[in-house]
């Protein structure tokens, strides 16, 4: 959903979801943690870091922010600030002092204190107990400050110092800038260091973990990309998919250090320093890879030496036993220690205890997947076999213990052990209890209360204890998940389910670190724990449909945050796994489960699976089943024809496809609510919802086309199957039926013999979703008289018909007919031909797209770029409508506050309106007007301009006449939290449906709300609705394919259903229905009470309900009268028999001979064929190599550009220079006709025109405008030359064949030539042919003839020889043969095979060829 924030700089639109045009930045945070400062295991304060990325108010687009810094340190003794700078200048690896920057690029305030420069590389600031020094970096200033570091120390009163580090045992570093430009000073991007890294031969552990360690100190913990490809690392390390072993020897003591260092930097950047919650997220889930470090490091070499010594065992020349093994593992000790060694001790501790050599390599296994092989292939081999010798059983416990205080990390002993002195007794007691116990029922219930006490308590109130807990939490969460996967959940009865359910769900949220940030997943886990619990809590009677509906809706809401966590996951992870699977040479399995795995190793996986046994008891309960059928189809549930199948993973992936020629069942992932269903499209299952009064479910409806949804589990049981009988070859066919009362879905599979529309169930009717859309009739509107060309607006009550749209109209319509309980906001609306008024005016031709060839979504962006490019440039007339609506609907205290006053207001209302003026050039919205062939100059847009209600609670769609059934007699409603957005845009999750009878027969509640987000706009902020004459048509709903946008503020927010009375209140729930009935027959009764409405608005927080627009409802064509009299009107235009055309037999005659049948809703289409599905998939894969070259010859072009940087040349794509040439030519037009040359001169003063201009001054105008438009001519012919030169020179391949580009512009101009060449000889070839198959049949009857006057007296029969002897001289001499030295008819199937080839590529090629041919001019 696109807005336009008031008094802001335009910015371009974004992808998806909610997208804030113009915005002013908000402040930015970079970094905020608070440490503990301990001095000899003595708390003596706390040091609190905050800082923020702050951009001046009302500055320009790029401009730079300023970096605020805040510290402050609570302690009784000194504090000091040691602190300096990283700068560009400098390599950005070196301390420099500030002082030459104090005052102008760096500001400081600190109470009481003053800036004191220590050396050439740091200076010092004196802190006050418990107050607040602020450090400004100026924006100017980061363009050569990289960072600011620094280091807290407290002295005494007796002169002793203590230096406190920052996060991870390192000075506390604060980004000024974009933390990848320290990054790249010191090496390079993150992706770049970690790919070369493990592509290189010398590359060791040591140095992965070092690297490491460099990236969580900066970009990691700045950057969720960056912090993902250390997350991968992590994970395939931890896999030992990375190499381990290398040829470079280390200490113990050194692979300590480094283990500790990096375990505590992944601990700040999980508690404290990332700066992006799933950053923070991922770096906990990696702690459950990582060895705590630190501990007895040394003594794994020394203590190893002292076993040998202690019991007589070899060691070089020291005699002794001879055990080969203990000294070949002393030595990979001694260089190369790692994880593996404390599988190797428990090995051996079992071997010992056993002196069975089975269990030692059983263990190894078991306990660490190591194999014989996998110690032989070792730069330190281990290829002996251990002396029995149990007298060393007491030493190697010692021995494992001083390993795992090194290696060990998130086992659940170990870390239980490392952070028990954090613990309050209770605490540890409960964890001693889950060890002894593990295998009761009850120990995932007490894991889940462990982790709410050490999350809650030491995690947050003790700083220095944050990794010893983080790493208990991830053993903890590994077997929470253990202990609860062993339960069989099938065989539990729904009440357990539902309590196992909400435990899992909190445990699931409690990941989250940061669960307060708006981004965070985990707040939104945490909103959905919440919301359950309090059903569970509150629930009264489980049994009951309601509760079961509000249940299932929940589930839903909860699936669906699952599922979003795996696709940002898999969206994080996927290039990343890849590029490194492919130079460390992962295999792919690895990379294929990589996300799978990740999900699968947390709690929300179990929780997955809860839900999917939970689902289908809760539906039996509510009583309905795994189906929501949204549209019937015109066929009764019915595909009309066997269908082939094609699997999407979203309907927008097909959109301007056209499957006419061989109809198809689309298996959709997901159905985008605002998307356009193709031509040739049977019926569409989709996994998620799609809520029934959305845009794509009108459509649907409209259409004819079967719509049904199901959960993701049901479509993935459906798909396998269905995409192993489509793709084993015997070209099987599909049909869909659905039960309307029971709702249930079959898809039956039919052979391959059977022929495309002729399937089981298939009738004449099966031609009519396959010729292609009858061309729909489009009003023309009135045109704009003299006082609407000076003034282009009218309000409510001057709306005229033909001059406004539907939504327009039809307000203007029921305002004074409504009771007065519903409201109809104040509106105005800018008519058909404003916009082409405005482009008039202004000097802008209109847009013209190419007739009869395809255009592509980066054209037509183009467009719509060109369309909103000047949002200043604005025509008078329009400027005085907008500059009235502003006045009027634009609060006085808003339009005060603005830097620019009224004109700002002004403004950004305009760029609202030239955004759904520019709609009309979607990519959905053009495809579907050649799909209708609806002609683009046909189609006119108004803008109806509406206040936003400020307050809003709910909005609503309601349909007066029921969408699935056809009953008159019901009301069927929808109704979402927030504005109707995420309603109408079928947004993830189900809305609050319900049925209502108008006589009074009772209200059903079919569906609770399971949105996940809502949407709220402020006060002053308003609606541009796109208003077009191409909506509501017949045959073609056209509701949603123009642009509505937002201008002021409008926030996206996660909704919470456990606060909210929609979900809560049963009695608050029915008396909104009842409202929203009334509210249904009301406004229909205004309009006529004949025509059923599709009516839409809200319901603000005081209960009052808004209408904000009504039109005549689209009715399925199964509700339709059968053969009108228009349609039989349309078939006498086209040539049929209509002189008897009321009588039934002529009706059905009629529709046989046009392959249509009569008995339904009749539709003009036809045709069948096949091939297009596959040549559509082959021209995609084929734009994605395109894409993917286009990116590589990006990179090539950076160099020639500065390779040409210094030539005084400017580089154009060939793309652009036509698109500048275009601009000149309207750029010379306008300076054309504005351009004065002389002017009259009476005694000392100008003519009036001149406005009081000097003599010299319009010489000297004049001489400069004639100067501009020689350069503009200049500029233009260069261009021109160069862009034929072009041309000329440059080779592009259309169909296997080379052209030159000229060559290809010059075949594309004669190609109808060509054309009509092969269309005369056909004719001439099919002439010549009919005229031999004439002549054949005459003489075959003549040779019939001959025969029965020759043998019709004999008895005998005519035998074979004598047939021969008598035919055969006969069709010698009298048989007509087609002599056809050339073979014409192959020819010209080749000409035109050629000529299709030709102009499927040529238009795509020269595009591309133009945007990546390079001139300078």
């Amino acid at each position: 959903m696109r807005f336009f924030e008031y008094g802001t700089v335009a910015v371009a639109a974004g992808a998806g979801g909610l997208t804030k045009e113009a915005a002013s930045r908000a402040p930015e945070l970079v970094v905020a943690y608070e440490q503990g400062l301990v001095w000899d295991g003595r708390d003596v304060g706390k040091v609190f870091v905050n800082a923020q990325r702050i951009w001046p108010q009302g500055g320009l687009e790029d401009e730079l922010p300023n970096v605020e810094i805040r510290v402050k340190v609570e302690s009784e003794d000194e504090a000091w600030m040691h602190w300096g700078t990283l700068t560009k200048s400098t390599g950005a690896q070196e301390w420099r002092t500030p002082a030459p920057l104090l005052g102008s690029g760096i500001t400081v305030s600190c109470p009481a204190a003053d800036v004191h420069e220590h050396d050439a590389c740091a200076a010092r600031i004196k802190l006050q107990n418990a107050q607040e020094m602020l450090l400004v970096v100026q924006g100017a200033a980061t363009e050569d400050v990289v960072a600011v570091l620094f280091c807290i120390f407290l002295k005494k009163s007796d002169g002793h110092e203590r230096w406190f580090s920052g996060p991870g045992g390192n000075d506390h570093k604060i980004h000024t800038g974009d933390p990848k430009v320290a990054d790249a000073a010191a090496g390079g991007d993150t992706a770049t260091r970690i790919l070369e890294g493990e592509a290189g031969e010398s590359w060791s552990m040591p140095s992965r973990f070092g690297l490491i360690i460099d990236l969580c100190g900066g970009p990691a913990a700045s950057s969720l990309n960056d912090m993902a490809w250390v997350f991968v690392v992590l994970r395939y390390h931890n896999m030992r998919q990375l190499r381990w072993y290398s040829k470079h020897n280390y200490q113990s003591k050194d692979m300590g250090h480094l283990l500790d260092t990096l375990s505590k930097r992944v601990t700040q950047v999980a508690a404290h320093t990332g700066q992006h919650p799933r950053t923070k997220y991922l770096a906990r889930v990696a702690m459950s890879y990582l060895s705590r470090g630190g501990g007895q490091a040394e003594a794994i070499r020394i203590e190893i030496l002292h076993i040998m010594r202690r019991n007589g065992i070899k060691e070089g020349h020291r005699p002794g036993i001879d055990d080969k093994f203990i000294e070949q593992w002393h030595q990979k000790l001694h260089q190369h220690t790692t994880r593996d060694d404390i599988h190797i001790c428990k090995a051996y501790l079992a071997f010992l205890h056993s002196g069975n050599m089975g269990d030692f390599w059983h263990t190894l296994w078991v306990k660490g997947k190591l194999t014989r092989e996998d110690l032989a292939s070792w730069p330190n081999k281990i290829t002996h076999e251990p002396f029995h010798l149990p007298q060393l059983i007491n030493d190697m416990k010692h021995y494992l213990w001083i390993l795992q205080t090194v290696h060990g990390g998130a086992d659940l002993g170990f870390a239980t052990e490392s952070a028990k002195w954090a613990l309050d007794g209770e605490t540890q007691g409960m964890l001693y209890d889950i060890m002894a116990n593990y295998d009761e029922w009850w120990v995932p219930g007490k894991i889940a209360d462990v982790r709410f006490r050490i999350c809650d308590g030491p995690l947050k109130h003790c700083p220095n204890a944050e990794r010893d807990i983080l790493l208990l939490d991830a053993a903890l969460v590994a077997a929470f998940k253990h202990t609860t996967e062993r339960t069989n959940f099938s065989e539990l009865p729904r009440d357990p389910l539902i309590d196992i359910a909400d435990m899992v769900l909190r445990q699931s949220a409690l990941c989250w670190i940061d669960s307060s940030s708006p981004e965070s997943l985990g707040r939104e886990l945490w909103i959905a724990a919440n919301e359950w619990s309090q059903l569970v809590k509150n629930s009264g009677d489980r049994s009951s449909p309601r509760w079961a509906l509000k249940a299932l809706a929940l589930a839903d809401k909860i699936s669906l945050l699952l599922a979003k966590d795996a696709s940002e996951l898999d969206t994080l992870f996927r290039d990343k796994t890849v590029q490194l699977a492919k130079v460390s040479g992962i295999p792919d399995s690895y990379v294929l489960n990589f996300t799978e795995e990740v999900v699968r190793a947390q709690p929300s996986f179990v929780l997955s699976s809860i839900l999917r046994y939970l689902t289908p008891v809760l539906r039996d309960t509510a009583g309905v089943g795994p189906w929501n059928v949204v549209s019937m189809g015109d066929n009764a549930g019915r595909t009309s024809s066997a269908c082939a199948l094609k699997m999407v993973s979203d309907l927008a992936n097909i959109q301007g496809e056209d499957f006419s020629k061989a109809p198809v069942i689309v298996i959709a992932d997901g159905v985008d609510g605002n998307c356009d269903i193709p031509l040739g499209v049977e019926a569409i299952v989709s996994g998620g919802s799609v809520d029934i009064l959305s845009h794509v479910a009108i459509r649907a409806r409209n259409q004819g086309v079967v719509l049904v949804c199901c959960d993701g589990d049901t479509l993935h049981k459906l798909r396998d199957p269905l995409l192993e009988a489509s793709s084993s070859g015997n070209g099987a066919l599909f049909s869909v039926s659905v039960n309307s009362a029971s709702s249930e879905v079959q898809i039956s599979g039919a052979t391959a013999g059977i022929a495309a529309g002729n399937g089981p169930g298939a009738d004449s009717s099966s031609h009519a979703k396959a010729s292609g859309a009858e061309k729909v009739s489009i009003a023309k509107p009135l045109a704009l008289d003299k006082a609407l060309q000076e003034e282009p607006l009218l309000e409510l009550g001057s709306m005229v018909a033909g001059l406004v749209g539907g939504k327009s109209f039809s307000l203007q319509e029921i305002r004074s007919k409504l009771p007065d309980w519903l409201q109809v906001p104040k509106s105005y609306a800018l008519p058909f031909g404003t916009a082409e008024l405005n482009a008039k005016l202004l000097g802008v031709k209109q847009v013209v797209l190419p007739n009869g060839e395809k255009v592509t979504e980066e054209a037509l962006q183009q467009v719509r770029d060109e369309l909103e490019a000047d949002p200043t440039n604005m025509s008078a007339p329009v400027n005085v409508a907008l500059a009235k609506v502003a006045a009027q609907l634009v609060p006085e205290d808003l339009v005060a506050s603005l830097p620019g006053g009224m004109a700002a207001a002004v403004e950004t209302l305009y760029r609202g309106v030239l955004a759904v003026w520019a709609s009309k050039y979607t990519y959905r919205a053009t495809l579907s007007r050649r799909a209708q062939k609806i002609a683009d100059a046909d189609l006119y847009m108004a803008v109806l301009l509406q206040p936003v209600v400020s307050d809003v609670a709910y909005a609503f769609v309601l349909h007066t006449k029921d969408p699935l059934s056809g009953d008159a007699d019901t009301v069927f409603g929808e109704v979402v939290v927030g504005m109707g957005e995420t309603l109408v845009g079928s947004y993830p999750g189900r809305a609050l449906a319900f049925s209502a009878s108008k006589s009074g027969g009772g209200v059903k509640i079919l569906s609770y709300p399971s949105k996940l987000i809502g949407y709220f706009a402020t006060p002053g902020t308003l609606m541009a609705r796109s208003d077009s004459n191409g909506e509501d048509l017949e045959k073609f709903a056209g509701a949603g394919l123009y642009d509505s946008v937002g201008v002021g503020c409008i926030k996206s927010c996660a909704v919470d259903y456990a606060q909210n009375r929609l979900f809560t209140d049963d009695a608050f729930v029915d008396e909104l229905v009842s409202k929203l009935l009334r509210c249904g027959v009301d406004v229909e009764k205004a309009m006529g009470g004949q025509v059923p409405q599709d009516i839409e608005g809200c319901v603000d927080s005081a209960g009052n309900v808004t209408v904000v627009q009504t039109r005549p409802q689209a009715i399925p064509h199964q509700f339709r009268r059968c053969c009108d009299l228009a349609r039989l009107v349309r078939w006498r235009q086209r040539g049929y028999n209509a002189a008897k055309i009321s009588t039934p037999d002529v009706i059905q005659r009629v529709s046989s001979k046009a392959g249509l049948r009569a008995s339904v809703h009749i539709s003009a289409k036809g045709g069948r064929g096949g091939g297009l599905c596959l040549i559509c998939l082959v021209q995609k894969s084929k734009r994605e190599r395109q894409e993917h070259r286009k990116g590589r010859r990006q990179q090539v072009g950076t160099k020639r550009r500065l390779a040409m940087a210094d030539t005084g040349k400017t580089e154009y794509t060939v793309a652009r220079a036509l698109v500048q040439m275009k601009m000149i030519g309207k750029r010379v037009e306008k300076q054309v006709q504005e351009f004065e040359p002389v002017c009259i001169q009476t005694g000392a003063k100008l003519e009036q025109s001149m406005q009081n201009k000097s003599l010299e001054q319009f010489q000297k105008e004049t001489k400069a405008d004639w100067q501009s438009l020689m350069d503009l001519l200049e500029l233009k012919r260069k261009l021109k030359c160069a862009v034929v030169l072009s041309n000329a020179t440059t080779s592009v391949e259309v169909a296997g064949t080379t052209y030159t580009v000229a060559e290809v512009i010059e075949r594309k101009a004669q190609i109808e030539l060509e054309r009509e060449m092969v269309r005369n000889l056909r004719e001439k070839y099919a002439r010549k042919l009919r005229q031999v198959e004439s002549k054949n049949t005459e003489m075959e009857a003549k040779m019939m003839k001959l025969l029965e006057a020759t043998y019709a007296k004999r008895e005998s029969q005519l035998n074979k020889e004598d047939y021969e002897r008598i035919t055969g001289p006969f069709l010698e001499n009298n048989e007509s043969k087609l002599i056809d030295p050339i073979s014409i008819d192959a020819k010209l199937q080749e000409f035109e095979k050629r000529i299709e080839e030709f102009e499927a590529e040529c238009d795509v090629t020269l595009s591309i060829s133009n945007a990546r041919a390079i001139i300078y001019v």
